[in-house]
């Protein structure tokens, strides 16, 4: 009767244990989630070791007391408390996830790994992978574009790869997490953003070199601060695609296209200037000798006849046949006028339009803004969508270096496309199937590497080792003869 009582007394103190611990997960859950901390450039891990350490404790108690059936709310609670203090090239990351959306997967992907005798493991863990990094995103972003593409060949041959260099003296246990880390982090999509890990095995060697120091010296005191240093390496080395350094020099290059394109707009103004200056027509007041020039296949002053005296007629003649001439003689602003006004073949005015565009002519270039933003937002093949959106962006960026105003329509329509390649950009990774067989390929020749190894030491133990004659058996019998006849 007495043990019973204990039982009882021990279970009332557990269960009070773990209602105190769910409401106090459950203020935790419901707190702010964005970080009111300034979040500064660069990537970088801003969260403490003792928030570290009370919230494994709390994951770990609770956890533990409801047998695990908790784990989806304390996962969520961890998530939260990791991704608010994460940055990544200046962009704060947030979870949105809850316990209650992960908990039917959770007993699914348990009650999965039960029957299969563990083996569904593997899928588990992967499983909830995708989960969280689906529900995880960048502060203030807007397309909600988040994905774990990773299969389980690469998570498998990963882990093989990353368990075999283990062995490798002194920097083994670096290698094997640089190998994990960069084969998630290529995987790991967030808001369009495909992150890429930079760090290096020098580098994390070094830093667990001194954590292992001193957490020798100090009798184990130190390795509490761990955890936390580790993270605030991978953060460190962690960027999104558009921060690395392949990223970044096609950066300056395109921003140097841009500003060739506003330059040739100056030059070319400057050309036609020079054009009119030397036939004395840039000032000129005398419509005769303007249009006698005109008349002469001057492409300068047909255009300036055009827009000098046609009063807004440009489609009546003679004014439409100068300005097509003037066009087709391959002058910037005629083309652009003479497509915007008179030109009804569609072929024809694109190829102008588009020619006056790369020749700096700003209402070119509003055109073909609008006209290729319509075109790569409306396409529906990533393939078809992809050089229309790059089109509409550039123009955009060439108004804005130009200092052209841009109306709120162009500036939703590039804010749309800028997105829509994003998000195209970040699916450009190397296919889970082709990571895997690369990875099982390493795998497969370590370990060939190892057997040939194995039978070399084999071989030359065998040839070192004394040869055992092969004599006949002794003759007890005739042994005492010989002795007997030799007394």
């Amino acid at each position: 009767m007495l043990s019973v009582a204990r039982i009882l007394l021990v279970f009332g103190i557990f269960a009070v244990l773990a209602i105190i611990a769910i409401v106090l997960v459950a203020v935790l859950s419901k707190s702010k989630n964005t970080e009111t901390a300034e979040t500064k450039d660069g990537s970088y891990f801003d969260g403490g070791t003792l928030g570290y350490i009370g919230y494994s404790l709390l994951v770990g108690f609770v956890t533990s007391i409801t047998l695990g059936i908790a784990f989806p709310w304390m996962c969520c609670l961890m998530q939260r408390w990791i991704a608010k203090h994460t940055v990544v090239c200046g962009k704060r990351m947030t979870f949105d996830g809850t316990g209650v959306q992960l908990i039917g997967r959770f007993l699914l992907w348990g009650f999965l790994t039960i029957i299969t005798f563990g083996i569904y493991g593997f899928w588990m863990s992967l499983a909830i992978k995708k989960w969280i990094t689906k529900h995880t995103h960048f502060v203030g972003e807007e397309d909600n574009n988040s994905y774990f593409d990773g299969g389980i060949g690469g998570l498998i041959g990963t882990n093989i790869l990353a368990t075999l260099v283990t062995i490798v003296p002194f920097v083994g246990f670096a290698w094997s997490n640089i190998i994990r880390l960069r084969w998630e982090r290529k995987h790991t999509v967030v808001d369009s953003r495909r992150l890429s890990f930079e760090g290096t095995v020098g580098t994390f060697f070094l830093k667990y070199l001194l954590w292992g120091f001193l957490t020798i010296i100090t009798l184990g005191i130190y390795g509490l601060f761990v955890p936390v240093k580790n993270l605030k390496l991978e953060a460190e080395n962690t960027l999104d695609h558009e921060h690395t350094p392949a990223a970044l020099m096609a950066q300056s290059e395109y921003r140097n296209t841009v500003q060739n394109t506003v330059s040739a707009n100056k030059n070319y103004n400057t050309e036609f200037e020079m054009e009119g200056l030397k036939a004395g027509i840039n000032d000129t007041t005398d419509e005769a000798a303007l249009r006698a020039a005109a008349d002469g296949g001057l492409r300068c002053a047909q255009y300036l006849y055009v827009t000098r005296y046609a009063d807004g007629q440009v489609a009546e003649e003679p004014y439409a046949s100068m300005l097509k001439a003037s066009a087709e003689a391959g002058y910037a602003p005629a083309m652009c006028l003479c497509a915007l006004t008179n030109e009804t073949d569609e072929a024809r005015k694109n190829e102008w339009l588009d020619r006056a565009a790369e020749q700096g002519q700003i209402a070119a270039i509003h055109n073909r803004l609008a006209a290729n933003a319509a075109a790569g937002l409306a396409a529906t093949t990533a393939a078809a969508a992809y050089p229309l959106l790059k089109k509409a962006v550039f123009y955009a960026d060439v108004l804005s270096a130009a200092d052209e105003p841009l109306s709120d329509e162009e500036i939703l329509a590039a804010k749309q496309c800028a997105m829509a390649i994003r998000k195209i950009d970040s699916g450009k990774s190397v296919s889970s199937k082709v990571g895997a067989g690369a990875i099982i390929g390493i795998v497969v020749a370590i370990l060939a590497l190892f057997g040939l190894l194995a039978a070399v030491a084999a071989l030359f133990m065998g040839k070192s080792m004394p040869a055992v004659r092969d004599e006949a058996p002794l003759d007890y019998g005739n042994a005492a003869v010989v002795a007997a006849d030799s007394l």
